[in-house]
């Protein structure tokens, strides 16, 4: 196992799912939770490349991270995760 596989991912898709069950009025798996309301939740978990296209995959992540930041609002949920360099994770709550 190397760094890139220490369950980054997994951790910012299962903390967009909780916070979707917490305002539904679920369960979320805590002994208590404080958890705001958000009007959208964005996540940005990936890479790939268009190659053919000429667009590299830090083209793509800049892109879809602009996308994200472009339509959130101080209420919206933003979990963006890169996987260029572990270093430039970034778990990110619009305030």
């Amino acid at each position: 196992m190397n760094q890139n596989m220490a369950g980054k991912s997994t951790y910012l898709r299962q903390t967009a799912l909780i916070t979707i069950l917490a305002q539904a009025g679920s369960y979320v798996p805590a002994r208590s939770a404080r958890i705001g309301v958000f009007d959208k939740v964005y996540s940005r978990v990936g890479a790939r490349d268009e190659l053919d296209r000429d667009r590299s995959t830090f083209m793509i992540e800049m892109d879809e991270a602009t996308s994200i930041l472009e339509g959130a609002t101080s209420r919206s949920l933003v979990s963006l995760l890169s996987h260029r360099q572990p270093r430039d994770n970034a778990h990110v709550f619009v305030n």
